[in-house]
């Protein structure tokens, strides 16, 4: 059980790894906007063409990729909950839930956009605080092999690209 606990919370930090990397791709490619952008060329083209079109290549799978990684992200949250992280679970999945509510605030447009950016931030660096010290302290118990470190490696990759 221990060892399932210590694996589930591998895959959790993983999977956060993904899921920033994902957001800061949108972050820099996407400006927050009102106005509807049609030209994916442009350099400064905001949210709304690239994103919520189907003009663009790369908008659409970041933002989805983003998505729904998250959402495997608080899936796999309840799961290491329910294997004995119960205050750091809850914690990071209500952590979580306030991120996907200021990200989805963010993609609405520019009204109070610098209060949701800084909530997304302060979530997030909470988050990772929270599952950096978990990790560190399962890692004291239980140490990591390299093999336990690819196969972590190997069920977030599977859970990114097929589920």
């Amino acid at each position: 059980m221990e060892r399932a606990r210590q694996f589930t919370g591998e895959v959790l930090v993983c999977l956060f790894l993904v899921i920033l990397g994902t957001g800061v791709w949108a972050l820099s490619e996407f400006a927050p906007g009102g106005t509807m952008v049609l030209d994916e060329a442009s350099p400064g083209a905001e949210i709304y063409g690239m994103v919520f079109t189907f003009d663009s290549r790369d908008g659409l799978i970041s933002r989805d990729l983003h998505q729904s990684v998250a959402t495997v992200f608080l899936a796999c949250t309840v799961v290491w909950a329910l294997l004995g992280r119960h205050r750091e679970g809850a914690a990071v999945f209500l952590l979580g839930l306030l991120v996907a509510f200021s990200g989805h605030r963010l993609a609405g447009g520019p009204d109070l956009a610098t209060v949701w950016y800084g909530t997304h931030f302060a979530a997030a660096a909470a988050i990772v605080v929270i599952l950096l010290r978990s990790s560190a302290q399962e890692a004291r118990l239980n140490r990591r092999t390299p093999a336990f470190v690819a196969t972590a490696l190997a069920a977030t990759a599977f859970l990114v690209f097929v589920l």
